[in-house]
């Protein structure tokens, strides 16, 4: 029986009103770095990304919102997307969450360019991470 591996991957998506930034952080990723334009390297198998939403305090009225769409998908040319690419299942999950499933099936590295658009006090703010499909480990590495 062939055993699928299967990953979470957190993501905390903070809006600070203050300077109107969008900062992307997780314990789930390496990096030096926030995850604000960076690339994130998925393994092979599903993968399920969450989105968290938090606006910083010191915001005021309401707190930042996904905007619509919450995510805009490009292709390699830089051109938007009408929807997620097939290996992507994304859904909205309660109102600060969004969750993707990740069906990483690649045979070498694939990436996947996408903006993530909140809304906050009627204005757009959008952030460019990347998701990275990996190709499957070679024999003997990791």
């Amino acid at each position: 029986m062939l055993d699928i591996p299967v990953h979470l991957f957190r993501i905390t998506v903070a809006f600070n009103a203050l300077n109107s930034t969008i900062i992307l952080f997780s314990d789930d990723f390496i990096v030096d770095t926030d995850l604000t334009h960076r690339r994130l390297p998925i393994p092979q198998g599903i993968s399920l990304i969450v989105l968290d939403l938090n606006t910083l305090p010191g915001f005021t009225g309401d707190p930042a919102e996904w905007n619509t769409p919450a995510l805009t998908w490009y292709n390699d040319a830089g051109s938007e997307l009408a929807s997620a690419p097939e290996v992507f299942l994304v859904q909205p999950f309660l109102p600060n969450h969004i969750t993707i499933v990740d069906f990483n099936t690649a045979k070498s590295q694939n990436s996947h360019r996408f903006d993530v658009n909140l809304l906050y006090a009627g204005e757009p703010f959008s952030s460019d991470p990347i998701i990275i499909n990996e190709p499957p480990m070679q024999p003997g590495v990791g």
